[in-house]
């Protein structure tokens, strides 16, 4: 099955794109709660803004490029396959599991769960 594409929208609610799969969201605004993507595998974002307090988290296969991330203090909790590139500051990042993540700053990073690998967790200042 091909990837279904979400371009120019607004898209909000408490886990929108729960169990979503095989989606490209490019030039989008996208304003949630907690984990609105649980579950979900296989998203792209491009040219997005995210604004999620516990966003992206629990997701397999996850694409960003030329994304923003405001107000985000908990991303990629317990995320599989994930390379990410903020071109903003990205507050918090909680026990990702297998990430590459480039961003010009971070907040607080939590890597506090003993059994996830951190040879997996590559997380990059690009400025």
């Amino acid at each position: 099955m091909g990837t279904n594409t979400i371009t120019q929208q607004l898209l909000t609610g408490e886990r929108a794109l729960f169990q979503a799969q095989d989606l490209a969201i490019r030039d989008c605004v996208f304003e949630n709660g907690e984990s609105p993507l649980k579950e979900s595998r296989g998203i792209t974002f491009e040219n997005c803004t995210i604004e999620s307090l516990q966003g992206l988290c629990y997701v397999d296969g996850l694409t960003m490029r030329d994304c923003r991330l405001i107000n985000t203090t908990r991303a990629f909790e317990y995320c599989t396959d994930i390379d990410a590139q903020s071109t903003t500051r990205i507050d918090g990042i909680v026990n990702p599991t297998s990430v590459i993540i480039r961003a010009p700053q971070f907040g607080e990073i939590v890597q506090n769960d003993p059994a996830i690998d951190r040879s997996q967790i590559t997380i990059v200042e690009t400025e």
